[in-house]
Order: structure tokens, then sequence, then C-alpha cells
């Protein structure tokens, strides 16, 4: 295995965070659901990927893999039972508002009126209202395009199904060619629902680990 992969601890240097953001904005670049969310400016990517990193840092687990040179070639983003991303004051503060700010009244108002109540209504419709928050959920998952189909995805949720005991793992999907490789990497898909969008319209899978 020509990469190697470590748990973060917080706090982590400007440069490790700016790596970070630099590999995962290059690994959603081309993603349609990315674009939704940044109301289609590119130039709000690594804001909205740095949304998700900081969550996970204050209220989650962030890991990061490296290749023999200590670059960093992919990460995930996990939160574990009991928690979720963005319910602390101090993932909203600093991660979710520097974010919102950067954004239309119009796009903020699709965030807050629509996509998270019905991200929301999507997991607890499909797993029920307390599996979520009972179990690890992969939040984000990210390798860079040059390194991707060599088991790096792999390894960044193997940390996790090691040490997870009796609870399960869960995550969302937003690609139809993920669902192939997540069905590999041990998960099924329970189900899903139509997002609209003025930008890009998506569909979110909600998939649980296999028994």
């Amino acid at each position: 295995m020509s990469f190697s992969v470590r748990q973060l601890e917080h706090p982590v240097s400007d440069t490790v965070l700016e790596a970070i953001l630099d590999t995962q904005a290059s690994a959603f670049a081309e993603d349609p659901f990315a674009y939704a969310c940044i109301d289609g400016d590119k130039s709000l990517l690594k804001s909205f990927v740095r949304s998700v990193v900081i969550a996970g840092f204050l209220g989650g687990e962030v890991y990061v893999a490296e290749n023999p040179d200590k670059q960093i070639i992919g990460a995930s983003v996990w939160f574990p039972p009991s928690r979720e991303m963005f319910d602390s004051e101090d993932q909203r503060k600093q991660g979710l508002d520097p974010l919102f700010a950067q954004f239309s009244p119009d796009h903020l108002k699709w965030w807050l009126e629509y996509f998270l109540p019905n991200y929301a209504k999507l997991t607890t419709d499909t797993l029920g209202d307390e599996f979520k928050l009972a179990n690890w959920h992969l939040q984000w998952i990210g390798v860079i395009p040059e390194e991707r189909k060599k088991g790096v995805a792999r390894e960044l949720i193997e940390p996790v199904r090691i040490k997870k005991g009796d609870k399960a793992m869960c995550l969302e999907t937003e690609s139809e060619e993920n669902l192939v490789i997540y069905d590999k990497l041990g998960f099924s898909s329970k189900g899903q629902t139509d997002f609209k969008n003025p930008r890009k319209d998506f569909t979110m899978w909600v998939l649980v680990e296999k028994e």
C-alpha cells in the first residue's frame, strides 16, 4: 500500500488544513452536489469543504490518507454516536457561519428552508428517528482523482470499522456511480429522494453498513 491513513487531532496547523481543503476541492471539483451547494460558484468550494472539516474537528473525527512524501491525497470526516454535524455552537460559529456569510439571500434561503430540513427528513424517514445519531456517520469522504481506485477510500473507512464495536456505519451519497463503490465497501442503499436546486437538481441516497 503506497499510502498511510491517520487521524488528525485538533487543532491542526494552517498548512495542514489548507492541504486538506485543496485535496477535497480537487476531489469534488466536478461533483454536481457540491456545485448545487455552492450555487454554482466554484470560488466557494473550499469554503464549503472547510465548513465540514472544521465541524469534524470540533465534533467528530478527521482522517487523512498520505502518500510516502506525506502529501495528503484523501480525507474522511466522521461523527461518532451522539454527535452530528453542526450540532454545537462552536461548529456553527467556526464552520457554518463563515460559509453562510458568502451566500446570496436566495441561496441561503435554499439551504435553511429547503435543503437542511429535507436532508434531515430523508435520513429520519429512511433510518428512523434515532439510528443516525446512535451510530457512526460518514459525513464526507474524498480522494484526489489521480489516486482513485487504489483502495484509499476503503482505508479511510477502516479505522472506524475496526473500532465501532456493535455500532453501525451510515452515510449519504449523491452519485449513482458511488453506489457501486459503496456496495463493494460493504454498504447498501436504504432509500433516496430527489432535491431541487436552481443550479443543479440531484438525488441523495442513504446507505447503511451491510449486516
